[in-house]
């Protein structure tokens, strides 16, 4: 199935609308799930990722709101009405706001972080370093005030 009708050779309108909606899903799950391990960094401080992303929603945008016949290797049929367009951009903008929702709630409300973890039955930490730093934030006198204490 190549989105071109078989018997007429002509593109269509449903696999138009799926690629430009399987763009945003791209781009809304770069932007989400680019926060935290192991980028460490908000995807607006690392530069390389921002402009990725200006480069690919300009050119999504650009596929979304031109006549196909500007781009004819791509074989996208029309999308006849501007209101259907914007409303494509909308649920797409809506996706991205609910998916980071979901995605920073996650990472601030720890009783649900809890109650996840029950879900999955998670028994421990599966790095040995997370138990020597719950060690060492439980340890009340650690690390030492005193340097007579260390033996230096």
């Amino acid at each position: 199935s190549s989105g071109i009708n078989a018997e007429y050779g002509v593109p269509l309108f449903e696999t138009t609308v799926t690629f430009i909606h399987s763009c945003f899903q791209y781009i809304i799950m770069a932007l989400v799930f680019s926060i935290g391990h192991p980028h460490r960094r908000a995807w607006w401080t690392n530069l390389p990722m921002l402009a990725s992303m200006i480069i690919t929603i300009g050119l999504t945008m650009m596929v979304l709101f031109t006549p196909p016949d500007i781009i004819p290797a791509m074989e996208l049929a029309v999308i006849p009405s501007t209101q259907y367009k914007l409303m494509m951009l909308m649920i797409a903008l809506i996706n991205l706001l609910l998916s980071l929702a979901v995605e920073y709630s996650y990472r601030v409300i720890k009783p649900l972080q809890y109650f996840l973890k029950l879900l999955r039955c998670k028994k421990g930490y599966k790095n040995k370093f997370k138990y020597i730093i719950d060690e060492l934030d439980a340890a009340k006198d650690f690390p030492p005030k005193d340097s007579s204490e260390t033996g230096c």
